[in-house]
């Protein structure tokens, strides 16, 4: 009755660990490409990461399965186009640059609930 926990974020999110919160309880720090096994009489388990303000949607995860922490490509995508926005507006127009900081806003609340995905693979 376990459950394998993995992390695999690539470089953007591979700076900071990944807190690892297992039925709303801490249960680990995850390095990059870090494996974690759960142990958990509750069926089905209730996975979750954390990185600062970031995190992911909380996932019911039944026994004997593959779990994978990967970023959100949309929010990142969001994040870089944000960016651009911001550049693009110091360059060209100041508008730009005031879009860019609202998307940029946008984007870390977006980001507060979204920033990582768990993929759920049956072993």
């Amino acid at each position: 009755m376990s459950i394998k926990v993995r992390r695999n974020t690539g470089v953007m999110g591979g700076m900071m660990s990944v807190s690892l919160l297992i039925d709303s309880k801490k249960a680990a720090k995850l390095s990059e490409n870090e494996e974690f096994i759960v142990d958990s009489t509750n069926i089905p388990t209730k996975i979750k990461a954390k990185q600062w303000y970031f995190g992911s949607p909380e996932m019911e995860v039944e026994d004997d399965s593959n779990v994978e922490i990967t970023i959100n490509p949309i929010a990142m995508l969001l994040l870089f186009l944000s960016m651009a926005l911001i550049f693009a507006g110091s360059l060209l127009l100041p508008v730009l640059t005031v879009l860019g900081i609202v998307s940029c806003f946008a984007t870390i609340f977006y980001a507060t609930k979204n920033w990582f995905v768990i993929k759920v693979k049956k072993a």
